[in-house]
């Protein structure tokens, strides 16, 4: 997986919050159930190539023959479609988006049952996402998510 992938050769605070991010944000899954093989090939390469994938890095940028990223062969209409699409914005920026989550949640007319109990933190960092979905901010904070 790649978390035993980051963990054996980094160490596993590494894997827990870079791997765990990396793999978050581009594959929105389960650092421990993906395959290093399939979503990282370059990583395996530097390694199988050069014995290490520090050593590969640094090799490949001193002699300027860094491993090309593969091409991965599109399965959908949707998968070609989006792979055209070079970013994702807002008019105003992605801060419209926030604002307006923070709007519809915090200000909506539920009332009775359909109450919830909502507080709104700004302000903070968030410094650590913890594996138990925990969220540590930066005057250090621990929240439930």
């Amino acid at each position: 997986s790649v978390y035993d992938f980051f963990a054996r050769r980094f160490s596993p605070y590494v894997a827990e919050t870079f791997a765990d991010a990396l793999v978050q944000g581009i594959f929105a899954g389960d650092v421990r159930q993906l395959s290093v093989s399939a979503c990282l090939p370059v990583l395996r390469d530097l390694e199988d190539s050069r014995g290490s994938v520090v050593r590969g890095m640094l090799l490949n940028a001193v002699l300027g023959n860094a491993v090309a990223a593969p091409t991965i062969p599109l399965q959908t209409e949707r998968g070609k479609a989006l792979a055209k699409t070079t970013g994702v914005s807002f008019p105003g920026g992605l801060q419209r988006l926030t604002d307006e989550l923070a709007r519809q949640t915090f200000h909506s007319n539920l009332s009775g049952d359909d109450r919830l109990e909502r507080s709104l933190i700004t302000g903070r960092r968030v410094v650590r996402i913890h594996l138990d979905r925990k969220v540590e901010l930066d005057d250090g904070t621990v929240l439930d998510s």
